[in-house]
């Protein structure tokens, strides 16, 4: 392998290094806490989480709310989290493609 590939590597393990540490610094994780805080109280009160993606970002989508729907691990038996990926219909995607009312049809 180059030394070139090498620095290439490293630097991207530094530049993620990095963008974590400020993330720490900047206190901005604080946003995932409350966002988790919201998700939790909706769900705590009858509501469903929602998610959605665009490409390989749907599949991570489709795939998230089915971990909530089964389990995150083997090792936990639980209830299961109400959670839905608004592109796991792609029959339905598909024939409304491009129409700016879908997504409010989805979720409706």
């Amino acid at each position: 392998m180059s030394e070139d590939i090498k620095n290439k590597v490293k630097q991207t393990f530094e530049d993620s290094i990095s963008a974590k540490q400020e993330i720490i610094d900047n206190e901005s994780y604080k946003v995932q806490v409350d966002a988790g805080d919201v998700i939790a109280n909706s769900i705590s009160n009858g509501g469903k989480l929602l998610l959605c993606g665009n490409g390989g970002s749907a599949a991570d989508a489709q795939h998230l709310a089915a971990e909530f729907f089964v389990r995150l691990t083997s090792d936990v038996n639980r209830e299961s989290i109400p959670a839905l990926s608004l592109e796991q219909d792609t029959s339905t995607l598909t024939s409304v493609y491009r129409r700016p009312f879908v997504g409010k049809r989805l979720v409706n």
